[in-house]
């Protein structure tokens, strides 16, 4: 009955909707150690944690849990996050609504320098950037409407099959990443409007604390 014990089966039912009456059955709890610097729930299939993003990051690595480095890697990577800062911004009214338009326009500056950079023709560059656009958002919106439902399983399909080209099944790696977009999203919901529009936006730690 430790903080990080409680905090996790409270994660575990905001943000999976698993309730306690749900762990009468096989389950592992994994406590917060000083060395680890998280804790955790393994439940069914599903492995939760919650701690220090690095140490999290760590864990996700280690259970297979890395993103293809390369182009298309990149791209979902960029897309995810990009999208769950846009995500929080529309959250706020008019103005974040512009702010997200300034991200997307961004982004996308980026990938429209990178693309010529690869030496690709004014004419595939405007055809690729229009694919990558619609990728974006249609992502994005599957990502936002799990979120919403808290379906982490329909989340971490939606990554499996985006991220990792995996359109079979669900993996370790899925939910892991899965469970870190969750804390993700969680911890963005702290940021307010005036630190986007100030300019003072840092992307804040996944355990949930304000930034």
């Amino acid at each position: 009955e430790t903080p990080e014990g409680r905090s996790i089966v409270v994660l575990a039912k905001e943000r999976f909707n698993i309730r306690e009456r749900q762990l009468e059955g096989e389950h592992t709890f994994v406590p917060f150690s000083a060395t680890t610097r998280m804790s955790g729930l393994d439940f069914d299939d599903r492995q939760i944690r919650k701690g220090a993003a690095e140490s999290v990051k760590q864990w996700s690595a280690a259970q297979g849990g890395t993103v293809p480095d390369d182009l298309d890697g990149r791209f979902e990577m960029i897309t995810l996050h990009a999208g769950l800062v846009m995500r929080r911004l529309r959250q706020l009214g008019a103005n974040g609504e512009a702010i997200a338009q300034d991200v997307f326009d961004r982004v996308f500056e980026q990938v429209d320098d990178a693309l010529r950079e690869m030496s690709i023709s004014d004419v595939g560059v405007a055809k690729r950037i229009k694919a990558m656009a619609e990728a974006f958002y249609g992502r994005n919106k599957v990502y936002d409407e799990a979120l919403a439902a808290r379906d982490s399983d329909r989340l971490a399909a939606a990554l499996a099959r985006n991220v990792y080209r995996d359109k079979q099944s669900l993996t370790a790696q899925s939910r892991a990443l899965a469970c870190r977009v969750v804390a993700l999203a969680a911890a963005l919901e702290h940021v307010p409007i005036q630190a986007f529009a100030q300019g003072r936006f840092k992307y804040p730690n996944p355990a949930g604390e304000p930034p």
